[in-house]
């Protein structure tokens, strides 16, 4: 997938607790409801199977880039995400995601850390996200989609931490078993507001739900990639390239940054395998090689940056479960 953003300065104030987000994603919501279901004759709506995720990573200990003595820190994340799928008519689906995650940082050393002039940069952070995607099958080539999400990113108060956006766009499948994306998607932040464009291609040569061996392959940008095989029902291995990180509003008493912000970005690349034992049960477990690993910390309004932390190159490893009902 090829991703183009443009970010702008938020002149407006900054919401101060999460009604003004969801007002928003409710109007954009309901706007998208129309478009889709308005042409469709009324049906009874239907539950889908449901899933449940949780995610545990480790990022091992590496330290402050730059020469002499220096501060380290390690990072473990755990989280999880619920699903609920809708079918709201015979050609339209929903589904609900709920998702929380939580990063604990073991910082060492801390008396070295350049960025922080010695102190204590902050305690864990938190995270909270809620997602509304709508998919419209037109035809088994075409599907056209919608996506509305809020999310907080927090280290103690969720004041200004609240984030919006929304995405439409369409997906073909062509010949060759080739998947085409094209969208737009547009957002508002802590710090600012951003809107762009994106597309993508996808190849598989397998029917992953069956469990038929193949080969499938995707490109995105901003950096993410895959390939992989399925080996059979039971056992699938891939390679992954992709970027993560966040937004994350710090304590009203930190001692870096009062009330501030801090913009968190991770790349890496790992492989990984995937293993189903029985039909409704996947354990994928990994390693990884995390290359950037970086912090921005920005002032309370987000419009000046107070430094950066940029750690060193360093290992990961990853766990996962997930359960489809």
């Amino acid at each position: 997938m090829i991703c183009l953003i443009v970010k702008y300065a938020s002149a407006r104030l900054k919401p101060s607790g999460p009604l003004s987000c969801i007002s928003k994603i409710q109007c954009a919501f309901l706007v998208t409801i129309l478009i889709f279901a308005l042409p469709l004759a009324t049906e009874a709506i239907e539950f889908g199977s449901p899933s449940i995720e949780t995610r545990i990573d480790y990022i091992s200990s590496a330290d402050e880039e730059g020469s002499g003595p220096s501060g380290e820190v390690a990072v473990i994340s755990a989280g999880g995400k619920a699903s609920m799928p809708f079918q709201l008519a015979n050609k339209l689906n929903l589904t609900f995601e709920l998702s929380g995650n939580r990063i604990f940082f073991d910082w060492d050393n801390t008396e070295n850390l350049k960025f922080s002039n010695g102190r204590k940069p902050w305690d864990d952070f938190n995270s909270a996200r809620v997602r509304l995607k709508l998919n419209y099958n037109w035809n088994p080539q075409w599907t056209s989609f919608a996506n509305v999400h809020t999310a907080a990113g927090w280290e103690e108060e969720m004041d200004d931490s609240y984030s919006y956006g929304a995405s439409i766009g369409t997906v073909f499948q062509s010949p060759y078993n080739l998947r085409w994306t094209l969208g737009a998607c547009s957002g508002e932040g802590p710090e600012n507001g951003y809107w762009g464009v994106f597309g993508g291609v996808a190849w598989n040569q397998h029917k992953k739900e069956e469990g038929q061996p193949g080969i499938f392959a995707s490109l995105n940008w901003p950096p993410a990639a895959e390939i992989g095989t399925v080996l059979n029902k039971k056992w699938l291995l891939r390679w992954n390239l992709w970027q993560s990180g966040g937004i994350f509003r710090l304590a009203d008493d930190n001692a870096l940054s009062p009330s501030g912000l801090v913009v968190a970005s991770v790349e890496r690349t790992g492989l990984f395998v995937e293993y189903k034992p029985i039909r409704k049960f996947t354990v994928t477990l990994g390693g990884s090689y995390v290359f950037r690993h970086q912090y921005e910390i920005q002032n309370e309004n987000g419009n000046k940056i107070q430094s950066n932390l940029h750690i060193d190159a360093a290992l990961g490893a990853t766990l996962n479960f997930k359960f489809n009902f």
